[in-house]
């Protein structure tokens, strides 16, 4: 019976983290918003980043300007979950084009590629900041 116990009370096995945390993305989208929200040059590199990815209006530099005048500004939860479907629409879009070469795979009698060695050879389809350099998106996520 001890040794029973011993066996469930001892060390687990750490498991291999392929997400970021609930606390880490809200992180990061709370240091977007601070720079999103700011009238500053990086604060419209951003808003245009933020535009270019989900093609929300709200994100235009007019619109911008507009509400900034009248006090209202974005809400952390609006920028997390625009990033969010930022992510989920490249998502959906690299899905469908996976279905779509594979049709054509299929009719043309070649060999069916995989989801994994797509995600391999077409990395641009999947990330939805993958069009902006390095430094763009350093200063985009850092605070």
């Amino acid at each position: 019976m001890k040794d029973r116990v011993k066996k469930i009370q001892g060390p687990h096995k750490p498991s291999k983290k392929t997400r970021a945390s609930h606390k880490q993305n809200w992180a990061r989208s709370k240091n977007v918003h601070n720079k999103a929200v700011a009238n500053t040059p990086l604060g419209t590199k951003v808003r245009a980043m933020l535009y270019d990815m989900t093609k929300d209006v709200k994100y235009k530099e007019k619109n911008f300007k507009k509400n900034f005048k009248s006090g209202k500004i974005y809400k952390v939860s609006e920028v997390r979950s625009s990033l969010a479907s930022a992510k989920r629409k490249a998502t959906a879009n690299a899905r469908k084009q996976y279905v779509k070469v594979t049709k054509v795979q299929k009719k043309r009698g070649l060999k069916k590629s995989t989801l994994k060695k797509f995600k391999e050879a077409n990395p641009h389809l999947w990330n939805p900041l993958f069009s902006f350099d390095e430094a763009d998106i350093e200063a985009f996520y850092d605070s």
